[in-house]
């Protein structure tokens, strides 16, 4: 009797183990369906920049879709950067559902990459696009406080701020806005 009590209960238990195991299973491949509804097919809007970028960091597109200042992590696409002293391309695929009208480029959270070389950007909405090169890049894009621009020769220097947290940004002109409308408009 005591012995099929041991079987009964080593058995009850194990169907517990295995049904806890099995609702984990359950419960993680819900919040990984959950976090893949946001399609990113590469069919809707692309910003590409060629740049000059020495250091691994990351870079962050920040967009929003009332053509306002403000933005949230919510809209964010996060690109991680092999460091290269030659010139790469940086493509960001936002959503498929994105319909940016203001960006804002964070150039990095390493304290070692000093400066980023731009040679153009490119941005794509569904096969319209707009380029510029060179020194046009400071035209549509504006540096906060802890960014220095060499604007002839298309140089982002980040500087940082002392008392601050480390936060280089480029944001979106009104001329940069304006071209992104067009793009919609095509």
């Amino acid at each position: 009797m005591k012995t099929k009590f041991i079987t009964l209960l080593v058995f009850l238990m194990s169907m517990m183990v295995s049904c806890k195991l099995e609702n984990e299973k359950t419960t993680e491949q819900n919040n990984e369906n959950a976090d893949s509804t946001v399609k990113t097919t590469g069919t809707g809007f692309k910003i590409s920049f060629s740049a000059v970028v020495d250091k691994d960091d990351a870079f962050q597109i920040f967009y929003n879709e009332d053509g306002t200042e403000g933005f949230t992590g919510d809209q964010m696409v996060n690109l991680k950067i092999k460091g290269n002293p030659e010139e790469q391309t940086l493509e960001f695929v936002l959503p498929d559902d994105a319909n940016p009208l203001n960006l804002r480029f964070d150039i990095g959270s390493n304290k070692e990459l000093k400066q980023v070389k731009f040679n153009g950007f490119k941005m794509d909405f569904r096969g319209n696009t707009f380029s510029a090169q060179g020194s046009e890049f400071f035209k549509y894009f504006y540096p906060n406080d802890q960014v220095s621009c060499d604007t002839i020769n298309s140089i982002a220097k980040n500087i940082g701020k002392e008392g601050k947290d480390y936060d280089p940004i480029i944001g979106g002109t009104l001329h940069l806005r304006n071209e992104i409308e067009k793009l919609y408009k095509k």
